[in-house]
């Protein structure tokens, strides 16, 4: 596939061609994206240009985010964590008063 057309297929959204890559190239790509968009981020003339530019292209956009919000390319920052509850001991009197009644108040919305 000539490198044209896999510019013009991930312009307009079409990630296909990425999905083809090995997982070596794949963390490749990321890294330099990352390092562009690090350069790109120290020029604000560069970066509103971009902005505006890339604001035509949704889903090369949201591709993009998702890089600059996980540069390491892990799902694990994606997954949801739960939140491990507090030790009631270690909060101040007025914390624990406070999660006291927000405990209380939720189980009574539940009844």
């Amino acid at each position: 596939m000539q490198a044209i057309h896999v510019i013009k297929r991930l312009l307009f959204g079409n990630f296909s061609v990425l999905a083809r890559l090995s997982v070596a190239v794949k963390q490749i790509v990321r890294s330099v994206l990352v390092v562009v968009i690090s350069y790109v981020s120290t020029s604000p003339a560069l970066r509103n240009r971009l902005i505006q530019m890339i604001s035509y292209f949704p889903s090369l956009r949201q591709q993009l985010v998702t890089i600059v919000l996980n540069p390491n390319g892990s799902q694990a920052a994606f997954r949801k964590s739960r939140a491990v509850p507090p030790r009631i001991e270690d909060l101040s009197p007025s914390a624990r008063k406070t999660y006291t009644d927000i405990k209380l108040a939720i189980e009574n919305k539940g009844k």
